[in-house]
């Protein structure tokens, strides 16, 4: 009876793991929007058997990461624009409030990782760099409500900013549009590591604002960066 119980927690335990490397995977965009996720080179990646891959793909089908191939197994989820408009409008919101907590809560190690972020983001866009761009621009955002340090917002920011950065990489092809989004991110970096609560708040609502803005206007760059997004996969 105890062996039994020691295994079934062990499984719950796999699962746990799976689920978390999985998700966070998809967070950070190890895989492109679109990406065929099959459960067979999942569980040889994650060294675990096929079962707690199904049930890691299930729980981000809930949380709107994945969808359903017409019964073909899960992809990488790519929001419509409605969809994602939406998305922003609640971002707008919550990162404001993040970035306001950050500015209040983030300690020095906190500070020095934002701004070593924004460092490696000007390399890019020096190099004109865009994929690379736009893990780092993840990577900024996640490390900003981490500094907010509110378990909650950080959990529910994460999953809505997820949904709706496939397109935000789009909106990084235009012309200059990089150029544009270091200033934005600079100015909010700043900010926070001055402490000042409302201008982090005021220019990270813009910045989001900038993209809503941007992605309402994106059907006519679909063609041009469909290609573009199939090919590519970031790491970190």
């Amino acid at each position: 009876m105890p062996a039994q119980k020691k295994k079934t927690s062990s499984l719950g335990e796999l699962e746990k793991r799976v689920y978390e490397d999985l998700k966070e995977e998809v967070l950070r965009g190890a895989f492109s929007p679109g990406f065929h996720l099959v459960e067979r080179d999942l569980a040889a990646h994650f060294k675990a058997s096929r079962t707690p891959v199904r049930s890691a793909l299930q729980r981000l089908e809930t949380e709107g990461l994945v969808e359903r191939r017409d019964g073909r197994g899960f992809r990488v989820r790519l929001p419509d624009i409605q969809s994602a408009l939406e998305m922003l409008d609640v971002r707008e919101a919550v990162e404001g409030m993040a970035a306001r907590l950050s500015a209040r809560n983030a300690n020095a190690a906190q500070k020095q990782q934002i701004l070593d972020i924004i460092t490696e983001m000007e390399n890019c866009e020096r190099n004109s760099d865009a994929i690379n761009y736009y893990r780092l621009c993840g990577n900024l955002h996640r490390a900003i409500f981490s500094a907010a340090n509110n378990t909650t917002l950080h959990d529910f920011v994460l999953n809505i900013s997820a949904q709706s950065s496939v397109l935000h990489y789009k909106t990084l092809l235009l012309a200059k549009r990089i150029d544009q989004s270091i200033a934005e991110h600079k100015a909010i970096v700043q900010a926070i590591v001055q402490g000042d609560e409302d201008s982090a708040e005021q220019h990270i609502r813009r910045h989001i604002r900038e993209i809503k803005h941007l992605v309402a206007n994106l059907n006519k760059l679909n063609s041009m960066t469909d290609s573009v997004l199939l090919r590519a996969s970031w790491s970190a």
